[in-house]
């Protein structure tokens, strides 16, 4: 896991150990709480690989397994 440190003002730090201990979990397992609700609220959510998005088609196609393999199949491409 990252670390990430960040400054914020007394107030605020007080605030999250007063909610850490009512709680009963580490402020760190707070703020990851905190901050994955903020970017889930402002619709920032994870960018995914191409790989991961279409993993379902993968193996869909029947013919050659690849076309980059014999130059016959590239004949007359581009032109």
């Amino acid at each position: 896991m990252k670390t990430i440190s960040f400054k914020c003002p007394e107030k605020l730090a007080r605030r999250l150990r007063g909610e850490s201990r009512l709680r009963r979990i580490p402020k760190s397992d707070l703020l990851r709480q905190a901050l994955e609700f903020y970017l889930f609220q402002k619709g920032i959510t994870p960018k995914e690989s191409i790989y991961s998005l279409s993993k379902d088609l993968c193996g869909s196609l029947h013919g050659p397994e690849d076309l980059s393999d014999n130059p016959v199949y590239l004949e007359g491409y581009g032109q």
